[in-house]
């Protein structure tokens, strides 16, 4: 179950919205569990099913921060990889890594769901 995305219910974002030129809002919670542990490459997430009308999600970005990781998309694989700074390294300035593989996620996403939004083309 790894990683659940569930749609807003109610209210103008129980819909995906549609912008202009092919491009959708869309906004719901991520669900994080440690069963299975996070996968290299990241987390199995399909977002064409939540937005019928594309058929094919050519990219998309995750609005804002996933409680402190930055989330990508990778829409060939339909996957959300997470990364974050190593709180080990020795400066600020060392790039964001993925999160690591078989490496449980912290608690402060697993133990509630992660509102978040994807703005998709």
């Amino acid at each position: 179950m790894g990683l659940v995305f569930t749609p807003d219910p109610k209210g103008s974002g129980a819909s995906p919205i549609a912008l202009a030129g092919g491009v959708w809002l869309l906004f719901g919670t991520l669900t994080f569990s440690n069963s299975p542990q996070y996968a290299a490459g990241g987390d199995p997430l399909d977002l064409t099913k939540f937005v019928p009308a594309m058929g094919t999600v050519r990219a998309a970005t995750v609005i804002g921060s996933l409680r402190g990781l930055t989330g990508e998309y990778d829409a060939v694989n339909k996957k959300l990889k997470l990364y974050g700074i190593d709180p080990a390294a020795a400066s600020i300035q060392v790039a964001p890594t993925e999160h690591t593989a078989t490496v449980n996620y912290d608690a402060d996403l697993t133990a509630t769901p992660v509102p978040c939004g994807f703005l998709i083309k």
